[in-house]
């Protein structure tokens, strides 16, 4: 009975699109420990609907906000994704691969990024889409 509360009460589940092709399913679990910052596991799924790709990230962080980004280049376009502790990863928005001129700012082996201050966070600006660790505002 405790683990079919913790399952539906603790964990957040949202839904909604970045754009017209781009679905964003999150699921978040924070992690609580008495006098601590919370941690945060964050399950997101990212299907393009029309290519059919589907992208799967598991973030493990101390913030709970994600800001993610359409940002098209004269080459392409690419999804990204900031995460205010561990940084912002870039895709390919076609296939949803990894920019493979970048790090994974979501691998904890890597020791992850280095993340934003509240100044740079700020500064990346208005996101296509903004998860608050409740719900999504566009």
């Amino acid at each position: 009975m405790i683990i079919l509360c913790r399952e539906f009460l603790w964990k957040t589940r949202a839904t909604s699109y970045l754009d017209e092709n781009i679905k964003v399913n999150i699921v978040y679990n924070p992690h609580l420990v008495f006098g601590i910052d919370p941690i945060v596991t964050k399950n997101i799924t990212i299907e393009n609907i029309v290519t059919k790709k589907t992208l799967e990230v598991k973030i493990i962080s101390l913030e709970w906000d994600l800001k993610f980004f359409v940002e098209k280049t004269p080459k392409n376009k690419n999804l990204k994704i900031a995460d205010m502790y561990l940084g912002q990863n870039t895709y390919d928005y076609e296939t949803l691969n990894l920019d493979p001129s970048t790090e994974d700012c979501f691998k904890s082996e890597l020791h992850y990024c280095g993340g934003f201050s509240e100044k740079s966070w700020k500064e990346l600006g208005m996101s296509n889409l903004y998860f608050d660790g409740d719900n999504f505002e566009k």
